[in-house]
């Protein structure tokens, strides 16, 4: 995504007119996709289909901005958009597949695609990967406590 590029650019060369253009960026993606929520193409041909590709872009390109900025706010759109993924969309249907481990490949009006592709699984992966990157930067391993599991015979 164009908006990560520029993020990456914008912090290397401490350029402040791309910092402030992916400030600008972000506000304008953030408010298109509802705070991380909706992921349906626009412009001059746009589709119903939300796919597993425009959230993880998204996400990069917003975790990109939180790398720098450590803003708590953009965390929780991240979180939003990994929760996409989880049935936190338009339609309330869980994208990925905790049987499989696999991502269905979109959500369209009428449901989810059945398909679930290497690609759009790498997407999600990588997108839940993203936020646990993330949240670490902002919260120490060491004051996250793991879930207890119990054994039942």
């Amino acid at each position: 995504m164009a908006v990560q590029a520029i993020c990456s650019a914008g912090e290397s060369l401490n350029d402040q007119k791309l910092k402030t253009l992916t400030e600008s960026l972000i506000r304008e993606i953030v408010e298109q996709t509802e705070q991380g929520t909706v992921f349906v193409r626009t412009g001059e041909n746009p589709t119903s289909e939300e796919l597993p590709i425009t959230a993880a872009t998204f996400i990069e390109a917003l975790g990109a901005n939180f790398v720098r900025t450590r803003d708590k706010n953009t965390l929780s759109v991240i979180r939003s958009a990994v929760d996409w993924f989880l049935g936190k969309n338009r339609i309330g249907a869980d994208v990925y597949d905790f049987l499989t481990g696999g991502c269905h490949d979109a959500v369209t009006a009428s449901g989810v695609n059945r398909n679930q592709g290497t690609e759009a699984t790498a997407f999600c992966l990588l997108a839940f990967l993203s936020l646990n990157q993330f949240v670490s930067m902002v919260i120490p391993a060491e004051h996250i406590t793991p879930p207890t599991i119990s054994m039942v015979d």
